[in-house]
């Protein structure tokens, strides 16, 4: 490990740690648990990880760790099954479909990562499901959510509920919605914060009925 260490340095830091004892650590980035040495390699400020597959010798791990310095290693995400198909207006978005539903540069995409346990978060969900109903004639905009606890996503959460808009001509710098969880708020700041789907939001009520609202506190 030290050759492979010095051919690389200044791109990645290499070090060891018991495979025993930070056996779910190995599991959570992706390596093999159960076969050790086990070798993965973790983004720290994307929080992505990439694990080493393959037959463990000198030349395969110096150009895995030059691979993954260079990204043209793919990282790897924890992540649910993609689902066959979506049953509600709400996108269900995992691990393996976030690249390709939330960084879609043809559309803007609000997306609400919670976790099943999360009293807001329950609190949250049909008002939820009611703004993606009323907005999902607009085809430029995607409203999602992703279960936090199950798929690794390059975002980094603290709370939750955490929902986060990504513009579609701003993939890299998401917004984090902080407004009220009212249907009538989080649709009146996806209109005035609008890009790809500008054109594809019904016209604003003169009235509007008083609504429920979830707590904004996280957990």
């Amino acid at each position: 490990l030290t050759a492979i260490a010095k051919q690389v340095k200044g791109k990645i830091s290499w070090g060891w740690s018991d495979g025993v004892v930070y056996k779910d650590q190995a599991k959570a980035m992706g390596a093999d648990d159960d076969k050790l040495p086990a070798y993965a390699a973790m983004d720290i400020h994307k929080r992505l990880n990439y694990p080493f597959k393959g037959e463990a010798t000198v030349e395969a791990l110096t150009k895995w760790s030059a691979g993954v310095a260079d990204g043209s290693v793919e990282p790897f995400y924890k992540s649910q099954e993609v689902p066959k198909e979506q049953k509600e207006a709400v996108v269900v978005v995992v691990g393996k479909s976030f690249q390709d539903v939330v960084m879609d540069t043809t559309k803007d995409v609000l997306v609400e990562f919670y976790a099943p346990w999360c009293g807001h978060c329950k609190s949250l969900a049909p008002i939820y499901l009611k703004l993606a109903e009323e907005l999902k004639g607009n085809k430029n905009l995607v409203i999602a959510k992703v279960d936090a606890t199950e798929n690794d996503t390059p975002v980094t959460v603290e709370g939750f509920p955490t929902i986060y808009y990504f513009p579609s001509n701003n993939k890299g710098e998401p917004v984090s919605y902080d407004g009220d969880r009212t249907q009538t708020a989080m649709r009146k700041w996806l209109r005035e914060n609008a890009v790809a789907s500008k054109e594809g939001f019904p016209e604003e009520k003169v009235e509007e009925p008083v609504e429920e609202t979830a707590e904004k506190k996280d957990e």
